[in-house]
């Protein structure tokens, strides 16, 4: 990428993270601020002074996780795909095509900056027939929603009082079952910082209509204590309604949470954030 946001990169990596938002920002002054990347034949767009170390990482282990490719081969043809947490769209753009135009993905997404990049990246790939942009914070009831935004950080949530963020926003917040409204789904993906047992609170109907549906959720234990939720409790209350397995980065496989002592310690040993695989009963 360029000088400017090298220069951002190497203040994050050093603790510097809020200072790489200024340095962005003079960045996108001197050079268009929009930047485009390729991920395998699809285009991902963003601003570079919001989005900048996100974008950077789509040319690194982003791209390749094996979370990803998990995602991608669950999405069949035809397939109804909900994309919660959907960022700058990159497994929306996956799920859309794989799904094909008989296919159709709902992409939830709460940062206004954010959710208009989002758009930008779907127009840009031509899936304006199957991706419907609901700009709004997944809830456990509908209402206005405060996030705090952390464009240093390419982040938001509702759980990040506490690290001084740059902004704080009032956003919609929606029901997942409403951003649904009477379909089911056969592949989700919930990542929303934090915010995950609202989110999923809000998919009562959508779970119970969705039997041998796949779920992908990204878990932050410390994000969710901040909100009360204590996250082993939590995980071990979706264990009954199927299959829970760790997806684990470094090997490249699934390790099974069938009860509380496994889940207990993916928590213990995982204390920032770790992607979870969730397959409903059938």
């Amino acid at each position: 990428m360029d000088t400017g946001f090298a220069v951002a990169d190497r203040l994050e990596r050093v603790g510097l993270a809020p200072v790489t938002s200024r340095v962005r920002r003079l960045a996108a002054r001197v050079i268009a601020d929009t930047h485009e990347v390729d991920v395998d034949g699809l285009v991902v767009s963003g601003s570079l002074a919001a989005h900048g170390t996100y974008l950077h990482s789509l040319s690194g282990p982003v791209a390749r996780s094996y979370e990803l490719e998990l995602f991608t081969a669950a999405v069949r043809p035809g397939a109804t795909v909900l994309d919660c947490g959907a960022h700058l769209g990159l497994q929306t753009l996956v799920a859309a095509r794989a799904a094909g135009p008989d296919g159709e993905v709902v992409a939830v997404e709460a940062a206004p900056a954010t959710a208009a990049a989002l758009r930008r990246s779907v127009g840009l790939n031509g899936f304006e027939d199957r991706v419907e942009v609901v700009e709004a914070a997944a809830a456990s009831a509908p209402g206005p929603v405060r996030i705090f935004l952390h464009p240093w950080l390419d982040r938001a949530g509702v759980a990040d009082a506490a690290s001084e963020p740059e902004r704080i926003v009032e956003v919609p917040g929606v029901r997942l079952d409403d951003a649904l409204g009477d379909r089911r789904f056969d592949v989700a993906k919930i990542d929303v910082e934090g915010s995950e047992a609202e989110a999923v609170a809000g998919l009562e109907r959508g779970l119970a209509r969705s039997a041998g549906a796949t779920v992908f959720l990204e878990c932050h234990p410390k994000r969710l204590r901040a909100l009360g939720v204590d996250p082993v409790a939590w995980l071990e209350g979706l264990a009954p309604g199927g299959r829970l397995e760790l997806i684990d980065e470094g090997t490249r496989s699934l390790l099974p949470l069938p009860g509380r002592a496994e889940i207990e310690r993916a928590v213990r040993e995982r204390t920032e954030n770790f992607n979870v695989r969730w397959m409903l009963a059938a």
